[in-house]
């Protein structure tokens, strides 16, 4: 029997809850840093003066992508449904020595009402999308802050890729024989590469560029991060990662663990 998602509710109880998704989400470590490192080479593969501009960092966690926009010159806002994440956010970015360039807030992606309409160069929602309960509501919201000719930049991770074949086979049966801490159900989804573009052009957004993370590394949870059966694939990840940080051809793209996708606001 397959496994339910949680409830919108639900999802946005366990993440603001502290000691949650605080034990789990380090992106600089294990699997996730390989991640983390490769999504910042896409960001710096696309030219743009970052300097001056103004950033809207939606989910940030850690804040690790707000803190990279600020030490490129931007002044950012950056936005967390957890006050446990946020409070450890403000630390790094001090630690960066960037405080001065990021404003830290508590905040719902799908409720951005506090927040001014049509100001922002980019707004990021890096590592969010498929945690997001509405996310045609959430991408609406952070289309209406960007300027004309502004730029979303996301990521998610599509169903047709070998992570996606993983993560049904873990959803819908070896889930059973593991503890999902304090989740009861999943905290994420999968999107087919039109659910997105859908999503996006339902708010003038073009989709203009697609990358893709992550072709053969298949392993997010910690429960897999040890253990001689995944070596394998752990040893593939990291070939991967010195031969192909990330792949450009649409073709081998599409069927990477992660996405990442950069969408021009067009009205």
């Amino acid at each position: 029997m397959a496994m339910d998602h949680l409830q919108p509710e639900q999802i946005k109880s366990y993440f603001s809850t502290e000691k949650t998704v605080s034990q789990w989400w380090n992106p600089l470590e294990g699997l996730y840093r390989y991640h983390f490192k490769n999504l910042l080479r896409v960001i710096e593969n696309y030219v743009f003066p970052w300097k001056d501009k103004r950033v809207l960092d939606v989910g940030t966690g850690r804040g690790m992508f707000s803190i990279w926009f600020a030490g490129q010159g931007c002044q950012v806002d950056a936005l967390d449904i957890s006050s446990e994440m946020l409070h450890i956010a403000r630390k790094n970015a001090q630690t960066a020595q960037v405080q001065d360039m990021v404003s830290f807030s508590l905040g719902d992606a799908e409720d951005l009402s506090g927040l001014p309409q049509g100001v922002y160069d980019w707004v990021s929602c890096m590592c969010t999308f498929d945690h997001i309960p509405n996310l045609d509501k959430a991408v609406g919201q952070m289309a209406g802050k960007l300027k004309k000719d502004g730029y979303l930049l996301f990521t998610y991770c599509p169903t047709n890729s070998f992570h996606g074949c993983l993560f049904r086979l873990y959803a819908n049966y070896i889930s059973k024989y593991y503890k999902l801490s304090q989740e009861n159900g999943l905290i994420a989804r999968l999107y087919t590469h039109k659910e997105i573009e859908r999503i996006l052009s339902n708010h003038n957004l073009s989709l203009e560029r697609r990358y893709g993370v992550g072709l053969f590394c298949l392993l997010l949870r910690p429960e897999f991060e040890r253990g001689i059966i995944t070596a394998i694939p752990r040893g593939i990840s990291r070939l991967e990662e010195y031969l192909v940080p990330f792949y450009k051809s649409s073709f081998f793209a599409k069927r990477c663990q992660i996405i990442v996708g950069f969408a021009r606001k067009t009205k």
